[in-house]
């Protein structure tokens, strides 16, 4: 999933080689909400995408994970239930 929806701006090793911002060793990513609401509105002002419409909760749960716990990252697990919960607390967005 990373490697399909993130890495040509984030880069292959997280390194921000693209449009994006490294994500390796991004301390931003120690929080949860402010991972999933990226990911689900995405950030117009700095170029990214909303997923919210297009991934799941399972699949949004997954890059979160994985970008949050990949390279120099160590920042825990999230599961479908937390997706969800960001997903109801911006309902216009789902």
């Amino acid at each position: 999933m990373y490697t399909r929806e993130c890495e040509g701006c984030h880069g292959a090793q997280g390194n921000g080689d693209g449009a994006g911002p490294a994500l390796d060793g991004n301390t931003n990513l120690n929080n949860k909400d402010h991972v999933l609401k990226r990911i689900i509105e995405g950030s117009p002002e700095k170029g990214m995408d909303p997923f919210g419409k297009t991934l799941g909760d399972r699949d949004i749960a997954a890059v979160a994970t994985f970008v949050r716990n990949a390279w120099n990252n160590a920042y825990g697990v999230v599961v479908d239930a937390d997706v969800k919960k960001m997903r109801d607390a911006f309902p216009a967005k789902k």
